[in-house]
């Protein structure tokens, strides 16, 4: 069944009207017609089924007759992804980011960021059809940042709970863990309620950045292996292992 995204939609809603490009795809790609099923969520939570009543060329209405609230993760998961020069590879890793799992991704620009603009609007467009295409119920906030004014707003407004994690090619040699001793940690499993994954640009982070962000609280080198990894596979890699591993579904909120 194919899926829509309506910002529109909420809980309590019992008709839902799509326009936009949503109404164009609707419309002029997939030719809805009257009486078709289809899927809904509004990138908060909630998804519904419906079915078509109504098609113009600029709106498709909807009849609702399922609703239902996803709850919030456990533990919420931020990639802090370093700006890549080549747009198409860019946009790939948002796609796999955000079929993986993330609840926010942070695009962030580092001392060996090569790629200075980005189009906010058309990346947002890329988030929300990657989230209809995996049928998640949220869509992840996407933001821009300098990892210097990002370190130190975390470091300002750090709350108990937090941890930030560093991939770092070289972590093995600097006291850092695997991703199996990290999960492994009892204090990791009882008491997280937020990890950041911080993720270099080509070129991976600068010694300099890399000791800025040792100083956050509760901050961790990671090492994802011996394998040289391209900085999307590794975003896309380390947003799975949490995500998908089922590790962040154990975090006990109290």
């Amino acid at each position: 069944m194919q899926q829509f995204f309506s910002d529109d939609l909420t809980a309590a809603s019992q008709r839902c009207t799509l326009s936009g490009d949503e109404a164009h795809h609707a419309v002029n790609v997939l030719r809805l017609k009257q009486g078709q099923d289809i899927s809904l969520m509004n990138g908060k939570g909630v998804t519904a089924v419906g079915t078509v009543s109504g098609v113009s060329k600029k709106q498709v209405e909807i009849g609702i007759r399922e609703i239902k609230v996803q709850p919030k993760p456990k533990v919420r998961l931020t990639v802090c992804f370093g700006l890549i020069k080549t747009r198409q590879r860019l946009e790939w890793a948002l796609e796999k980011i955000t079929e993986s799992g993330a609840d926010t991704i942070i695009l962030m620009h580092t001392e060996h960021t090569e790629r200075q603009h980005v189009r906010i609007d058309r990346l947002n467009g890329i988030v929300v059809s990657a989230a209809k295409q995996s049928l998640s119920a949220r869509l992840p906030d996407l933001n821009e940042a300098k990892l210097t004014d990002l370190l130190e707003e975390l470091k300002e407004n750090h709350y108990p709970g937090t941890r930030y994690v560093i991939a770092h090619e070289k972590a093995e040699g600097e006291s850092g863990s695997t991703v199996a001793d990290y999960f492994r940690s009892e204090d990791f499993l009882k008491n997280t309620r937020e990890i950041y994954c911080f993720i270099g640009p080509e070129g991976g982070f600068s010694p300099d950045e890399i000791q800025a962000m040792k100083t956050l609280p509760d901050a961790s080198l990671l090492w994802l292996g011996p394998r040289r990894l391209r900085a999307e596979t590794a975003a896309v890699q380390l947003t799975g292992l949490f995500r998908l591993s089922g590790f962040l579904d154990l975090g006990d909120l109290g």
